[in-house]
């Protein structure tokens, strides 16, 4: 389950995707998404942790998503992503505040944290310890976080690089479609989801190297020149 503490703000068209919880730096306002053991839930390692970002550029770190204070996700007072485990963390070197950012973290056991912003690789974390599976939150456990948080989303196994990188692209050349409605009186529907696939077709307009694998390309206009003009090198 999933329960909004304290005075959140939904806005229905603020989020990445449609709309999303903004959260102030109101260490009374979070959201608490189980208390106590849960069946099927975060219980052990391995698990993966990820979510959208949008945090304001207030000079404070915000915690995005944290098991009991002791492992998550947060972006620290520089605007860096960082993954925490223990007492101890790692993270990047992008300013990440004022827009939107895809952060994950892959928690495979013990001594081995890996954290993923934007779909890549940054760094990994290699803290000993286990922390307490007894509290999840959205938002803050110390450092309560200013900004929107969209499309959070916890597995209890470890995601791959690809399906990482995938959940960041939504899969190159497919995309997902609902819709949200809502009345002045509050009441919410949503419909289901639908796939797009779309076709990937590059434009060729010159003398190029052809290097996407499985592309379709469209030549735009009759090239005339000497000796090698496209080549294809995938």
């Amino acid at each position: 389950y999933a329960t909004a503490v304290g005075n959140l703000i939904y806005n229905y068209s603020g989020g990445k995707f449609g709309g999303a919880y903004e959260f102030d730096g109101n260490s009374s306002n979070y959201i608490l998404l189980y208390d106590g053991d849960l069946d099927g839930g975060i219980n052990s390692y391995p698990f993966t942790m990820s979510a959208w970002v949008k945090k304001k550029d207030d000079g404070n770190a915000g915690d995005v998503l944290y098991l009991q204070n002791e492992a998550g996700l947060r972006i620290n007072a520089s605007g860096n992503a960082e993954v925490h485990a223990d007492g101890s963390s790692v993270g990047g070197t992008a300013d990440l505040t004022g827009n939107w950012h895809h952060i994950a973290g892959v928690f495979e056991n013990a001594t081995s944290k890996d954290l993923y912003v934007d779909g890549e690789y940054i760094t990994a974390l290699t803290a000993s310890g286990t922390p307490t599976f007894t509290s999840l939150r959205v938002g803050g456990t110390s450092n309560y976080f200013n900004g929107t948080i969209d499309e959070v989303a916890v597995w209890n196994r470890s995601l791959s690089a690809s399906e990482i990188k995938d959940l960041y692209r939504l899969k190159e050349d497919k995309y997902f479609w609902k819709v949200n409605v809502t009345d002045y009186a509050g009441n919410n529907n949503e419909s289901e989801m639908r796939e797009i696939n779309l076709t990937d077709v590059l434009g060729i307009y010159y003398c190029k190297n052809l290097t996407r694998a499985g592309a379709t390309y469209t030549l735009y206009q009759d090239i005339s020149t000497n000796g090698d003009c496209l080549i294809i090198s995938n």
